[in-house]
């Protein structure tokens, strides 16, 4: 009995000692996030643009890089992982290899949505690791795109756009049917401006083109505005046929074609100089869509050109220039395609009851951005794939 007891007792201290030992394995970690309020609190008026984990003998600990706007200093922290208190530093001049890049990200620090605990809120709903198993995060710049790499300790990555959110789409996994080079693009635009020209006096101006897949071929449509009084000529072409429709822009598209008329006077790019800086900037590239918008954001107006594209290596994007800059000198900016759905009329990314009551607006009218069918005119039809697409 009294052996009984003390192997007992033996095991009951092992086991104790096996929990002490987990308990310090898995120690409270301030995270990610915290230990970039942390840096960025140590390095005010400077960009965070990488955090590593490190386990050393001494205990783990967090080792942050912010860089000057400058682009001239690194200034690494490093941050005790379990208490959050700063356990030193070391300033370094920026490696030559890497100044390009962080100068790409030091330009686009503006455009930046997410914060480095939001983007790796977004690798673990994708991948189901957890923070644990990160070995980096970085802030990158890529192909004209702000992103975060997210570096696990299998040697595996993951790319998270810091302006959408969205993960970055491996190559392979990117198509489009209804992509079209450049070059036929422009041809495609000069043919849809000359036949606006001999449709009416107006001075069309055109601020949106698409393409679509069809039995019969890629259609093309290019959408102008009259600059002197906001009507709206589509035209769309198929092959050798054409026809074109003017009508008064109603809802969404309306507010869309005052904001632009109201810009008018600031905006020096065209659409065709617009698609041949996309040329320029990715040379083989394939062009689905593009479009001039205007949006309000933190008390200032944005006009920008906004393209989807295919890359040459298969990367599907979204490009967009300031349209008030001159078109080879404007800082470009790229993000991953948000997917489009049938219905969604202001762009939001959803189809709601604004859509919806949108659409209600032109039933029984030949209105064609509500005409989701493309036959003709805005019926029941319409209105059945906008609420299939709801939500």
């Amino acid at each position: 009995m009294f052996a009984m007891a003390s192997r007992l007792r033996t095991l009951l201290l092992f086991f104790a000692a096996l929990g002490g030992i987990c308990c310090l394995e898995s120690r409270a970690d301030i995270g990610y996030a915290q230990a970039a309020s942390i840096a960025r609190a140590a390095n005010p008026g400077r960009v965070l643009v990488s955090l590593r984990f490190r386990q050393m003998t001494q205990g783990a600990k967090y080792a942050s890089d912010c860089v000057d706007l400058a682009c001239t200093t690194l200034y690494g922290l490093d941050i005790d992982a379990e208490t959050g208190a700063i356990l030193g530093g070391e300033n370094n001049e920026v490696p030559p290899d890497e100044e390009h890049g962080l100068r790409d990200v030091i330009d686009r620090r503006s455009f930046i949505e997410l914060g480095f605990g939001a983007a790796l809120d977004v690798a673990r709903a994708a991948t189901g690791a957890p923070d644990s198993t990160v070995r980096r995060c970085s802030l990158i710049s890529q192909s004209y795109m702000i992103a975060y790499e997210v570096r696990y300790t299998d040697r595996s990555r993951l790319l998270v756009d810091a302006i959408t959110g969205l993960v970055v789409p491996n190559a392979d996994a990117a198509a489009s049917q209804n992509s079209i080079a450049t070059d036929e693009y422009l041809d495609a635009l000069a043919r849809a401006t000359a036949i606006a020209a001999e449709y009416s006096g107006a001075q069309w101006l055109p601020f949106s083109g698409q393409t679509a897949v069809t039995p019969d071929g890629i259609a093309i449509g290019v959408v102008f505005l009259d600059r002197a009084f906001g009507q709206v000529l589509q035209v769309d072409m198929l092959g050798k046929n054409a026809q074109a429709f003017d009508f008064p822009p109603a809802g969404t598209l309306f507010a869309r074609v005052q904001a632009i008329r109201a810009r008018l006077p600031q905006i020096v790019v065209t659409a065709p100089q617009f698609l041949e800086r996309i040329e320029s900037s990715y040379p083989g590239c394939a062009v689905s869509a593009i479009d001039l918008q205007v949006r309000s954001r933190n008390g200032s107006v944005r006009t920008r050109w906004s393209a989807s594209l295919r890359t040459a290596l298969g990367e599907q994007l979204e490009f967009s220039i300031d349209a008030t800059v001159p078109a080879q000198l404007a800082l470009g900016i790229a993000t991953v395609q948000r997917p489009t759905r049938p219905g969604d009329f202001n762009h939001d990314g959803h189809v709601t009851s604004s859509d919806l009551a949108e659409l209600l607006t032109t039933i029984g009218s030949q209105y064609p951005p509500h005409d989701l069918n493309q036959d003709g005119w805005v019926t029941q039809q319409d209105l059945a794939i906008l609420l299939g697409n709801w939500g």
